[in-house]
């Protein structure tokens, strides 16, 4: 009787392997089989007529990633750090300006932690319209994106992106796919000593405006080869603009805006305080 129930025992067991196997031989021939397509589309996208073609498009995709970072620092230094408006903000046309310091009370202080998840989200959108856009002007083929989720480091002397984001393109019932997420790219910026020079302002507010040292700020502006300026919007409120020239062929600036109470008007920092090379306009 127990010679029975091994052997019942032991047929058990060899379906099972059985089974096993199949499964196995299913996937690697389901692997093999995506292979095989794969090494089908790469040669069909190498062939001499749709090469060129298939090229350009990478490099505008490329292109539209790098433009989408510089298009993002840009709108991040002239909204203070925030690509969605914050609650204290003073606008402008389309954009807006945060107020940090409002009425005897810090009420923004982005650190660099949140203005780099800021521009990532500016990073997403744009990076997102381009290719679309950029779609548009090759018909005989369709160009399919992952929606972007790019990850942004703000390091010392530059900005580190990575955009993740799937593009595929297709002729022909053949796919080419580009992963960006595999290109992680560094571009030069100052934003690092630029937050560090905005918090220092800020700080000085939030310790007591009265003591606020405007030489030392212009020092510290100094040391990171950076300039200050403040502007007078209104009697109460004042526009600080911290700017480089050094980084690309274009001045960049980081702008946030200060407004006083009547407690603390009289200590408003002038447009003229910040020395030289702090230098105000």
């Amino acid at each position: 009787m127990k010679r029975g129930k091994d052997k019942k025992r032991a047929g058990q067991v060899s379906v099972f392997i059985i089974i096993a196997i199949v499964v196995v031989v299913g996937i690697v021939g389901v692997y093999s089989f995506q292979s095989y397509q794969a090494s089908q589309s790469d040669k069909y996208f190498s062939s001499s007529e749709l090469k060129p073609t298939v090229d350009s498009i990478t490099m505008s995709i490329v292109g539209c990633r790098d433009s989408s970072v510089k298009n993002s620092l840009e709108l991040i230094g002239v909204q203070g750090g925030f690509y969605n408006k914050p609650q204290n903000a003073f606008t402008v046309g389309k954009f807006f300006v945060p107020y940090y310091y409002y009425l005897g009370n810090v009420v923004n202080s982005p650190d660099a932690t949140m203005i780099s998840k800021e521009i990532g989200k500016s990073v997403d959108k744009d990076f997102e319209s381009c290719v679309k856009e950029m779609s548009s002007s090759y018909t005989s083929f369709t160009i399919t994106q992952t929606t972007p989720k790019s990850t942004v480091k703000i390091l010392k002397d530059f900005v580190e992106v990575t955009v993740d984001s799937q593009i595929t393109i297709t002729k022909e019932n053949n796919n080419k796919v580009i992963n960006l997420i595999k290109d992680t790219k560094s571009y030069k910026s100052a934003l690092f000593d630029i937050i560090d020079v905005a918090k220092f302002i800020t700080d000085s507010h939030k310790t007591d405006p009265r003591m606020m040292c405007i030489s030392c700020i212009g020092d510290k502006a100094d040391e990171a080869g950076l300039y200050v300026d403040f502007y007078d919007v209104s009697t109460d409120s004042s526009l600080v603009i911290v700017s480089e020239n050094f980084t690309s062929s274009e001045p960049y600036s980081f702008e946030f805006m200060n407004k006083y109470g009547a407690d603390d008007l009289k200590y408003k920092p002038a447009a003229t305080e910040i020395p030289t090379p702090g230098k105000v306009n």
